[in-house]
Parts: structure tokens; sequence; C-alpha cells
């Protein structure tokens, strides 16, 4: 098969959700590489054509310029990519950086070295910033969202053994680095990104909370409770003033539904009201409450008529 027609059937391939690059995307990667390389090196360069790829990490490596410079992409704090430069787009790149242009005919071929490595990364570093801004509401938002530098791959056995196994996507961008027709390779490569995580999958009672804190609750605020034979409550009458002994103004009980105790209250008016103070946290274990004050007794007096 060939690799026009692997392609192909790669595109045929492709999930529905998502969309290849388009024009927009197309022309915000330009101008981000023609930023990241005025910014960062003080290189002039264009870019003559992009290419897309979609597969698996075995299948895209492959299509990596041969001893390229293997700049590693992290992506929430794990390797997301990587971002490859071949031989001359990397000698570009330095001789911007150390000599202030670029040379005008192609360097010998040399292999990719540490120091290489250090003086490219600032490129990588402002290259994936501007792509980060420039593709915001595109297809790729969600691969280059949160994109950084992660320093570099020694060889691609160390990319086979870092990057994560799934779906990744292959652009290659064809650059003019001026001269005598001197042209080099950026290639970014980006596995996909995390699946959002669905509010079903949120913590448990993470959304039943919001639910519950809207449910009614009845409460009842409760002076005193005592415990007297039928037949003396018989011969109660209006206007007769009832004992309580221990129970003073301080002494309400505010319980919940079932009789549970929740905190402690004093008794007051507002506005022509009678009302409670809070005087504490509400609490929901019983064993928290304070018991009746006994600091002095209080009577009640009963209705003129009884319920």
């Amino acid at each position: 098969m060939s690799d026009s027609t692997g392609a192909v059937l790669r595109r045929m391939m492709r999930p529905s959700g998502d969309r290849p690059v388009g024009v927009a995307s197309r022309r915000a990667l330009r101008i981000a590489t023609v930023r990241a390389a005025e910014r960062a090196a003080g290189l002039s360069l264009s870019v003559l054509g992009i290419g897309e790829e979609e597969g698996s990490l075995d299948t895209l490596l492959p299509l990596l310029p041969e001893g390229a410079l293997l700049l590693r992409v992290d992506r929430g704090g794990a390797a997301g990519g990587l971002i490859a430069l071949d031989g001359e787009a990397r000698s570009a790149l330095l001789e911007a950086r150390l000599l202030g242009s670029a040379l005008p005919r192609s360097s010998p071929p040399r292999p990719p070295t540490a120091t290489d490595a250090l003086l490219c990364i600032p490129f990588v570093t402002v290259f994936l910033a501007e792509l980060g801004t420039a593709l915001a509401d595109g297809p790729l938002e969600s691969w280059i969202a949160g994109a950084v530098s992660g320093g570099h791959f020694a060889s691609l056995r160390e990319v086979e053994g870092t990057l994560p196994e799934g779906p990744c996507r292959l652009l290659r961008l064809t650059l003019d680095l001026g001269g005598e027709g001197r042209q080099g390779l950026l290639a970014l490569l980006l596995t996909a990104p995390p699946a959002p995580q669905r509010a079903d999958h949120a913590a448990p009672g993470a959304s039943l909370a919001p639910r519950v804190l809207e449910a009614e609750v009845t409460l009842s605020a409760v002076l005193h409770r005592l415990t007297l034979p039928l037949c003396e409550v018989e011969g109660w009458e209006p206007g007769q003033v009832l004992l309580l002994p221990g129970v003073s103004t301080a002494s309400v009980r505010v319980e919940g539904v079932g009789g549970v105790a929740l905190g402690t209250a004093r008794l007051g008016q507002m506005g022509g009201r009678r009302a409670i103070r809070i005087e504490g946290a509400l609490a929901a274990d019983p064993s928290a409450v304070p018991g009746e004050d006994a600091a002095g007794p209080l009577s009640m007096r009963l209705p003129d008529a009884l319920p």
C-alpha cells in the first residue's frame, strides 16, 4: 500500500468527532511557526506546506525526519507528544541564535546533541504558547491545550517507551529557511488528549448534594417536656399557671425530625413575635447538645381555650 493510499484510508476511518485541520488552523500554524522562530531565535522563515496524518504511534513515528532532534511536549504533567526538527531546521535555529542569522547555504549533516536540544527548547516553548493561542476554538484546541516544553528525547526508542498508546496526529511543516533554496522540516506529533470526565463519573454524592441542600426541613423549638398523669391534665383550667422546674429562657432545644436534638437556643421576641436565637452551630449529634439550663424556674400560663 502506498503512503498516499494509506493517508486516504486513515482520513476515511477518522472518527466523526475528529475534524481535519481546516484552512483557518493551517493559517494559525503558519503564523505561530513564523512568530516563534522570530521571537525565540531571530530567525526569518516561511511555511511552504503543511501535511497531516493520523494513526497509531507505531505508524507515525517512521514518518518523522531521519536523524531529527526530538523535543518532548508535555501536557497535564505527562508526555503528550514531540516536536521533531530535521538537520536543516535545527541548524538554522542554532545559527540564528549564535550568529545572528541563518547561513544562506545548507549545513553538513551531523547527529543532534543535548546542547542542540538546550538551545532549541526556547523555540519550542514559544511555538507551543503561540499555538495554544492561535488554535483556540479550532479542531486542534483540545490536542494542544496545556502543551508545554518538556525537555528532549534521546532516541525514538525512548519516545516509544514514554508516549502513551492510542490515536495520534502528525503535522509536518515544510519550512523555507531563506538562502539558496534552503528548506527544513518541522514535525509536530501529538497523542490524543484524555477524554473529558462526564458529570455521571463525578465523586459519589457530588451531584446529589445541591438537591439535598434545597430540600425543606421542619425544625421544632422545644422549651420543655414533662410527663403527667391524665387525671391531672384533665383538671387544668384556663388561666392556670404551670411551673416548669429547671427551665429558663435559655433552655430552648432545637430538634429535627424524629426529635433529634440539633442545638440550643434562647427564647425571646422580634418584631412583636416570639422568636429564638440560636446559641451555637447546629449539630446532628445529640450527645453534643447540652442539657436543660437550671438557672431558674419558668412558668407557663395556659391559654383561655385549650386545643
